[in-house]
């Protein structure tokens, strides 16, 4: 028989798409599902879309919280209600392929060290009419555990995970992250001995609109992701430097200010200090993972830092342009070119 899985659904007034994200998960060729859709304090019809849904089919159960909790704390209370053997996540504005969580189980199963997996995924935007595949940033535990010091490692609603992980009381999110409480939480998890990994292949479409909480909560995510920053170099890989709002959006390639050139070699001189922390620990195709990530990630940083500086100072800016690219060295840069091209 197969093993139970149990898929945490946060609902809130997700009328307009919640459809979509259920028909979704019900059409799974995987079927031993239990569905557990929380409806966080709705003013819209989703408590109704969701009574209809559990009407049709018995694995939906639902919780109804009637106030709105937010999704952290929507998110803990269904982790309490889990009974599967694995469990998985889904949002209520995207949609899954109907072949993803079989596929997630095989892989999971199929590697035993690994506790946790997501996928990589497309972009659209709701008229349909654009689609962007979106790779993994890296696919082996180690490579992902050292990227995790900056970015979200893992597609935080495509995840698939043992259910062992909850019960220990490590996968849990923490308030004090809100709107980047999956960032926070993979990079605590891999730092603390948890195995992630990815799959290259989409099994996930993530809805992109006016109303998604990157949109809306831009500036508060913002704040939060240079805190976990902070938080992950001090903390995990003991790299100890004054690190201002700047620098620290530097690192996460999420530029609000202009930038000086001593501000973008002090940024990559605390790449080079994070990776001679553990680089003793990694293996060859661990490291060529991780320097590809880091060589893509440093010329985006000059990308996004030239455009800022270029609205503002105008063709003033080309000297620290040239200077910028300068960072990267001509042999790296043609081959990072050609990867993009290619």
């Amino acid at each position: 028989m197969q093993p139970l899985v149990s898929i945490l659904l946060p609902c809130y007034n997700a009328e307009k798409y919640l459809k979509y994200s259920l028909d979704s998960i019900l059409n799974q060729d995987y079927k031993n599902l239990e569905i557990l859709c929380i409806n966080d304090g709705s003013s819209d019809s989703t408590l109704e879309i969701l009574n209809f849904y559990k009407s049709k089919d018995e694995r939906i159960s639902i919780v109804n919280n009637e106030e709105n909790i937010g999704l952290i704390r929507s998110l803990n209370k269904v982790l309490k209600l889990v009974k599967g053997d694995y469990f998985a996540r889904m949002d209520a504005d995207d949609y899954s392929t109907p072949d993803r969580i079989s596929k997630q189980v095989n892989f999971i199963d199929s590697q035993p060290d690994i506790d946790l997996v997501s996928s990589a995924y497309n972009y659209f935007f709701v008229d349909g009419q654009k689609k962007q595949y979106i790779p993994p940033i890296a696919f082996k535990p180690n490579s992902l555990k050292f990227l995790s010091l900056f970015c979200t490692p893992l597609t935080h609603a495509s995840i698939l995970g043992k259910s062992s992980l909850i019960r220990s009381g490590l996968f849990a999110y923490d308030h004090d992250y809100p709107y980047a409480e999956d960032f926070e939480l993979f990079s605590r998890l891999s730092w603390n001995g948890v195995k992630i990994s990815t799959m290259g292949e989409s099994l996930y479409w993530v809805r992109l609109h006016s109303e998604s909480v990157s949109v809306k909560h831009n500036s508060i995510q913002f704040q939060t992701n240079l805190s976990i920053i902070e938080r992950n170099i001090f903390n995990y890989v003991k790299v100890y430097v004054v690190l201002d709002d700047a620098l620290k959006g530097l690192l996460a390639c999420r530029i609000n200010s202009i930038i000086s050139f001593e501000q973008i070699i002090i940024a990559f001189s605390i790449f080079d200090k994070c990776m001679d922390k553990v680089k003793g620990d990694l293996k060859a195709e661990e490291m060529q993972e991780i320097k590809g990530y880091l060589l893509s990630h440093k010329l985006n940083i000059l990308i996004q830092v030239n455009k800022k500086r270029f609205k503002v100072l105008r063709f003033r800016n080309i000297p620290f342009f040239i200077k910028s690219f300068l960072c990267i060295n001509f042999t790296q840069f043609i081959l990072l070119i050609r990867k993009l091209i290619i």
